[in-house]
């Protein structure tokens, strides 16, 4: 789905649709360590993974709140 620069994108509704539509995609790429012939590592999250996190950070901020 397009969206033009003036429109405002929910980010955690573009997730969670990112997540259905692409779950296995790779949302975040971050380096780790080189490996023993110099070459760098990386780990990666899938939008999936991503959404389920989310979802339970937001779950934690919430159940804080309402101590």
């Amino acid at each position: 789905m397009a969206h033009s620069s003036d429109e405002f994108v929910n980010v955690a509704s573009r997730l969670a649709e990112t997540a259905r539509t692409d779950p296995d995609g790779i949302a975040v790429v971050m380096p780790r360590r080189r490996d023993n012939s110099g070459k760098r590592t990386y780990a990666t999250i899938t939008f999936r993974e991503l959404e389920d996190n989310t979802n339970r950070i937001a779950a934690g901020l919430i159940e804080h709140r309402d101590r």
